[in-house]
This record gives C-alpha cells, structure tokens and sequence, in this order.
C-alpha cells in the first residue's frame, strides 16, 4: 500500500532532518507538510486521515511562518523529531496492517 510507504520514508526524512542541522529549513517542512496533507486524502479511515493531514496541516504551517518571518532561522529539532515520529508510526501501522478492502456484494 503505497500511502503506508510514503508516510514511513517522509517520517523517517523528518527524524533525519530533525538530527542533521543542514536539513532544517522552512523549504523542507513546507514540502513534506504538503505531501503528507495530499496523503491524507487517500487515507481509509477517518482518524488516521485526521492525524495526517493535522500533522501535514502543523509541518506546512510552521514552514510557512518561519519563510514569513526572516526564512533563516533554523527550526526547532523537535518539530521534526515529533511529527516525523508520528508519521513513520502510521506509516508502519499501514504497512504492518493493510486495510481491508469492503467486500463487494456477490449476485
């Protein structure tokens, strides 16, 4: 399931970036905020859906207000550390657990 792996690779990019310092730049939260919010209209269930796009909602947003206020401060490392955490946890949920699809009606 290909929405499992995407949130796993972004939460595991987002760990790194939180432990690597040249990583940490608005351009980076606004990019991933944005992949994981467009995930989360792909998601099977409402609050895994919910989660996503809030914590795709939180890495565009602070993304967006560091670019608005100077762009060359560094974002704070738990940003990263926290949200990618939480993505990569849903990621591997995804993968270990795959939805099940609805069974269709047999005539």
């Amino acid at each position: 399931m290909w929405q499992g792996r995407v949130k796993l690779i972004i939460g595991v990019w987002l760990i790194i970036s939180g432990l690597v310092l040249s990583l940490q730049s608005p351009w980076n939260l606004l990019i991933t905020g944005f992949i994981i919010a467009i995930c989360c209209f792909k998601s099977y269930k409402l609050w895994e859906a919910s989660v996503t796009g809030i914590l795709g909602l939180w890495l565009f947003i602070s993304g967006l207000s560091t670019l608005l206020m100077g762009g060359h401060a560094l974002v704070s490392s738990w940003n990263f550390l926290i949200t990618g955490l939480l993505i990569a946890i849903i990621g591997i949920r995804l993968l270990v657990k795959p939805p099940s699809e609805p069974e269709t009606p047999k005539l």
